[in-house]
Order: C-alpha cells, then structure tokens, then sequence
C-alpha cells in the first residue's frame, strides 16, 4: 500500500484540515442575522510588490449591514487588528463566519471560535468567488467605487481609510436600503430567467424588524441613528477621501512598476467606477 505523506498538512496546511468547506453558505440570506461572509480588497494600485494596506469588508447574509476594516499587510497581526476594529461595529452577535481561503483571517477566526459551540466557522471553495457572492459584491460597491484603485502603503493611509470606513460604515448601514434577491425563477433547462427582489431596505431597518434582536439591541441601534447627521456624514467622507488621494506625492505614488512596464494609475482605466 502506497504511503501517504504527512508533510502535506503540516505549519499553514493544519488550519484547511480544522475549517470545513461551505459551497451554498447563501442559504443562511433568510435565516436570521449572524450569518456573515468575510473577503479581502487589496489596495495594491496593479502591483502586488512590497507592502500595502487590505481592506476586510463582512457582510451579513440577512440584513445586509456591511461593516469595513483596513490595515496594512495581511500578515497574521494586521488582520487580526482588522478583525478586533470590525467586531467593535458589528451590533449583533455572529453565529456563522464564513470567509475565503486566506490562511490569516482563517487562523484568527479560528481562535476566535474556539471552544464555543454557538459560534462556527467554514470557508468558500478555492477559486470559486460565487460561494461569497455577497460579500464579493460588497467589494466592488462599498470599497472599490468608495475610494478607487490607487495604492497605498502606510501606516497614515491606513488610518485615514478606517476613519473613512468608520462614517461610510454608518452612512450605509443606517441611511442606504439595498436590495436583497429573493428567489431566482428558471425555465425548463434551468436557466435563470428572472431575479425576484425583496422591498429594499437599510440594514439598520432589517434588524429592527427582526424577532433575533433584544430589546436592548434595537434601543443602542436606535440611539445611535437619532445621533446620526447624513449630509454631516457625506461631507466628512469627501473631505477624509480628498486628504487621503492627496497624501504624500501623488505622481509618485500613483506609478507602479507591473511585469517591467510602468502604469501611471491616474489614468482612466484604473479608475474605473
């Protein structure tokens, strides 16, 4: 019998043995909030040499709320201070974590899960994006049309990206409905014909409604968007984005050296909305 070697899942390879996969984690969107799928947008401006900063966005399949955490690198402690920033706006309890295949979010939420029985954690398929569908879209709407393709790399950036965040978190989750599919009707050879919508919502409308809530969880929410000012939001968001492109040199920090040729990121395509 031929033997198998154990060196396989040896240092990073443990962890893929100790999280299972989900391929439909989706079928949670109707189940109750806590169900949360986690993915990673690289601020890398075309090039993924050197150090520069990664945003986490989590989402919840229910209602939707989206929160945002930034850090530079995605080595073991950087994502774990992302993680502990994006828990302080998460005004739920989580029951179901469901991120990518990235060994440092996995190592972080694992210990995070560990020990607790109402508390669990699985991961997406390799390269299969549609088994984070939500939070995927997420991505390109509230990071990428948010602040751009531009690179950035320090420790300042980083900072002026979570106060961003921060106030776009609130901005969305208490101001902005969004839609969320309901079912998806097919014909006879299975292919999608249409898409049915629920009436859009906020995220902060969706936990309000919902029975999985306290009491004292729906006042702290409520407090907090009688506090809130949505032009004073906006404005801030415009004023923390503008300082942010304008940090530092941008000729120089906007050319990026890809496979030996040099893109200049200001132009058009890498701007694209």
């Amino acid at each position: 019998m031929r033997k198998v070697s154990s060196k396989r899942y040896k240092g990073n390879a443990f962890i893929y043995q100790k999280v299972p996969i989900v391929a439909d984690f989706g079928r949670y969107a109707f189940e109750r909030p806590g169900y949360v799928e986690i993915d990673f947008v690289e601020h890398n401006g075309g090039s993924s040499a050197g150090v520069y900063a990664v945003t986490a966005v989590y989402t919840d399949l229910y209602s939707q709320w989206t929160v945002r955490a930034c850090g530079l690198g995605k080595n073991l402690r950087s994502v774990a201070e992302i993680d502990r920033i994006a828990h302080r706006r998460i005004p739920f309890r989580v029951i179901h974590y469901h991120p990518d295949n990235d060994k440092a979010i996995l190592k972080v939420l694992f210990e995070r899960v560990r020990g607790k029985d109402s508390i669990h954690l699985s991961r997406s398929r390799p390269y299969k994006k549609n088994d984070n569908a939500h939070v995927e879209q997420k991505g390109g709407d509230k990071v990428r049309k948010l602040i751009g393709y531009w690179r950035f790399g320090s420790e300042e950036e980083v900072r002026i990206l979570n106060e961003i965040y921060w106030r776009a978190d609130l901005l969305d989750n208490f101001f902005i409905a969004c839609f969320k599919l309901k079912e998806k009707l097919k014909d006879s050879r299975g292919k999608t014909v249409k898409k049915v919508y629920e009436k859009a919502k906020t995220p902060y409308q969706r936990l309000i409604e919902s029975e999985y809530l306290d009491e004292k969880e729906k006042e702290r929410l409520k407090r907090i968007y009688e506090s809130l000012d949505m032009v004073k939001l906006r404005e801030e968001i415009g004023v923390l984005t503008d300082e942010l492109i304008n940090l530092g040199t941008r000729g120089d920090k906007m050319k990026v050296n890809f496979k030996d040729k040099k893109y200049d990121l200001t132009k058009d395509i890498f701007q694209r909305q």
